[in-house]
């Protein structure tokens, strides 16, 4: 799997604020494992844009298209 953004690409996209509640434990159900969120959606959003990726190109890319960082950010989020 391609990673196609950073939790750092992401925290800029989202901003510090909306990146710190979308990771913040705290939010979340006690019990609720402590991982790395962000991390956690990139690369469930790698994963989505590998899915259609890999119907017409060999992957990993060559060379990442800047739109799949603006792509995996919006997914993840």
């Amino acid at each position: 799997m391609t990673a196609y953004a950073t939790t750092d690409d992401l925290r800029a996209a989202l901003g510090v604020q909306v990146y710190v509640g979308m990771t913040d434990p705290s939010f979340f159900t006690p019990g609720t494992p402590t991982f790395d969120r962000g991390a956690d959606a990139l690369a469930r959003a790698a994963a989505e844009i590998d899915s259609y990726l890999c119907r017409k190109y060999a992957l990993p890319l060559p060379r990442v298209p800047a739109v799949l960082l603006t792509l995996a950010c919006d997914i993840a989020y």
